[in-house]
């Protein structure tokens, strides 16, 4: 008599093998997909310090040296993005010339290995992500490849030896500028309402650092501020004079911040 083999037989083998290959698949594809976006930023990190012949400028001149904050619910007012956080941020730790652009991109040579930076990749997450959301690492990648490597370069600016001490004084930093705890100690919260004067935010810091706003509603939106320091990293007021580019607050229009 003819029979039907049963699902539970030759069937159930079809099923099991299917499932196996599928997973067998699956498991290649993730394999992959990890090489790949592994082999993405790493090319990506070898071009964004590619942008001058091998050596660049070996003793950059450092006037001064700037801590750019961000505030990311200002910010993304601005560009429309999804914060991973809230309140202020560091943008970047740039060595900076009085009154010029730069400099920028000073070695070439100076690669970038994010895997240098897993003891502080949690406290990076948090005071020094992008704020268009995912991972931060291309935005770390630029940071260090046009600024870090001048700090490095620099022999003005000693305390950077290395990619690794470049973020670390980055954090130092803004753990001790203390954005956030010192609006709010002054009594400056977050509001869409309420707003406020420029000497309100200049009053609170020692020494004065720059503020930068955008156009918003019937005043101005505070957005950044720009901490300035010595090239051997010591506080000193910002002036105005220095900046080559910075979208400065007016201080006679009232200001909003978020």
């Amino acid at each position: 008599m003819f029979r039907i083999p049963l699902a539970g037989s030759v069937g159930s083998v079809f099923l099991d093998d299917r499932r196996k290959s599928f997973s067998m698949f699956y498991s290649k594809y993730i394999i992959l997909s990890i090489f790949l976006i592994h082999y993405t930023f790493a090319k990506y990190c070898e071009d964004c310090c590619d942008s001058k012949p091998p050596g660049g400028d070996r003793d950059p001149q450092i006037d001064y040296v700037q801590l750019a904050v961000q505030n990311a619910e200002a910010f993304c007012e601005m560009k429309h993005c999804n914060a991973p956080i809230t309140g202020w941020s560091i943008h970047g730790l740039w060595p900076s010339q009085k009154g010029v652009m730069g400099p920028n991109s000073c070695n070439s040579t100076a690669g970038f290995d994010p895997d240098l930076m897993n003891d502080i990749l949690s406290q990076m997450d948090k005071e020094w992500p992008t704020l268009f959301g995912g991972d931060s690492t291309g935005f770390w990648c630029h940071e260090w490849c046009k600024h870090g490597t001048c700090a490095l370069a620099a022999s003005s600016v000693p305390k950077v030896v290395s990619m690794l001490s470049y973020f670390q004084t980055g954090l130092s930093l803004f753990q001790n500028v203390d954005m956030n705890t010192a609006l709010q100690n002054a009594g400056i919260v977050s509001s869409t309402n309420t707003t406020y004067k420029l000497s309100d935010f200049m009053n609170v810091f020692t020494p004065k650092p720059a503020f930068e706003c955008t156009n918003f509603k019937d005043g101005q939106l505070l957005f950044g501020a720009r901490f300035c320091f010595t090239p051997d990293l010591e506080p000193a007021d910002c002036n105005m004079n220095w900046f080559a580019s910075i979208q400065s607050c007016d201080e006679n229009t009232p200001i909003y911040y978020m």
